[in-house]
C-alpha cells in the first residue's frame, strides 16, 4: 500500500472510530427507570432551599430569555418546527432499522405525540402571526388582531382573505389545515392522554374522562412516517412563504 493510500486508510478508520463513539455516547437513552435516573443524576444531590430553576449567567454565549417581539415571533415557531422534525427524523431512523433500540416500538409510539404537538403549535402560530402582519405589525401595546382560538380552520379562513386564490397550492393547503383541525380539534389530542366531557345527570353537572375519538383509519392508527415527514416539510415551506409575504406587505 502506498503512503498516500495508507494515510487515507488510517483517516477513514479514525473517522469510523469517531462516528462509532458518537453513536454509542451521543444518542439519547431509550428510557430512564428510577434506578437509572438515580445513578445518572446522583452528582446533582438533593434539592436545597437556595435552588432556583433560572440562574443568571455572565456568559454571553448562554441562552437568553428576552422580550424582543420581532425576534420571538420568528424564533419560537422555528423552534417548534425544528423540534417536531428532529423527533420525526429520529423515528424514521428507528423505523428504517438503521438504529437498533431497545423498546423501539414504544419509543416511536410515544415520541410521535410531542412531535405532532409541536408541529400543530407551529402551524397555529404561523397562521396567527401572518394574520397580524397583514392587519398591522406586531408591536407591544398594539391591539391583537387575530382570533384568540385554537381552531385552525377558523384561523385559516381569516388568513385566506389575504391569500391569492389563484395560488396553485391554496386549495390543497386548505384541505390539509382542515385535516389537522379534525385530527386535533382543541390542541389537546397530543398533549393529554384523554379528554374531559361535560355531562349532566342525576348526580348533577360533572366532568368525565373520555378517550380521544380520532382514528387515522378505522381499526388502524399506524402512521406512514415517511409521508408525514414530507408533508410537514411541504406545509412548513408553504406557511413560511405566506408569512414572508405578509411581513413584506406590511
Amino acid at each position: 500500500m502506498r503512503i498516500r493510500d495508507c494515510r487515507k486508510h488510517n483517516t477513514m478508520k479514525k473517522k469510523k472510530r469517531i462516528a462509532k463513539f458518537h453513536i454509542a455516547n451521543m444518542k439519547p437513552k431509550d428510557y430512564f427507570t428510577w434506578v437509572e435516573a438515580s445513578n445518572e443524576f446522583k452528582h446533582v444531590g438533593i434539592l436545597k432551599s437556595s435552588d432556583r430553576l433560572i440562574k443568571y449567567s455572565e456568559n454571553i454565549l448562554n441562552p437568553i430569555i428576552h422580550d424582543d417581539i420581532d425576534i420571538l415571533v420568528y424564533t419560537i415557531p422555528k423552534a417548534y418546527i425544528d423540534v417536531a422534525l428532529s423527533i420525526i427524523k429520529l423515528i424514521k431512523v428507528i423505523n428504517d432499522g438503521k438504529l437498533k433500540r431497545k423498546h423501539a416500538i414504544l419509543i416511536m409510539d410515544s415520541y410521535i405525540y410531542p412531535a405532532l404537538f409541536c408541529f400543530r403549535l407551529y402551524v397555529e402560530l404561523k397562521i396567527k402571526y401572518s394574520i397580524q402582519y397583514y392587519k398591522g405589525k406586531i408591536k407591544d401595546g398594539e391591539e391583537a388582531l387575530f382570533l384568540k382560538k385554537h381552531d385552525l380552520s377558523l384561523l385559516w379562513k381569516s388568513l385566506s382573505e389575504y391569500i391569492d386564490k389563484k395560488d396553485n397550492e391554496y386549495e390543497e393547503m386548505t384541505v390539509l389545515i382542515n385535516e389537522i383541525q379534525t385530527l386535533d380539534e382543541n390542541s389537546e389530542r397530543f398533549r393529554y392522554p384523554f379528554i374531559f366531557e361535560e355531562i349532566k345527570d342525576i348526580k348533577g353537572k360533572r366532568r368525565i374522562i373520555k378517550t380521544h375519538p380520532v382514528q387515522i383509519q378505522k381499526g388502524n392508527d399506524c402512521i406512514d412516517i415517511n409521508n408525514l415527514y414530507e408533508m410537514i416539510l411541504k406545509i412548513y415551506r408553504y406557511l413560511e412563504k405566506i408569512n414572508l409575504k405578509a411581513n413584506k406587505e406590511w
